[in-house]
């Protein structure tokens, strides 16, 4: 087992959970998915799909705290069956 407190947490940002409605978009095709966990630097997600890893994609969602839609570039970085870990490219906006 696993002996670590929070402080010895060596991610750069804290997660946050989400539990919100998610789009995902590709090149090729538009995904529906879960949102798991946010934080700055991006998202937790579930989705079934075949997404590689380094896939570019947009994301969107409803931003729980503002309620405004929110789109970012994002970049597949990691993925555990159907659960996959995003980066966002660049800073999360409100969508216009």
């Amino acid at each position: 087992m696993l002996n670590r407190s929070a402080n010895q947490d060596k991610r750069r940002w804290h997660r946050y959970p989400l539990g919100a409605a998610i789009r995902l978009t590709t090149q090729s095709a538009t995904i529906d998915a879960r949102g798991i966990t946010l934080s700055e630097g991006g998202m937790c997600i579930f989705a079934v799909a075949n997404i590689g890893i380094g896939t570019k994609i947009q994301v969107e969602f409803t931003d729980p705290s503002s309620r405004q839609l929110v789109r970012a570039n994002a970049a597949i970085r990691n993925r555990a069956v159907y659960l996959y870990g995003i980066e966002f490219l660049a800073k999360c906006m409100p969508a216009s």
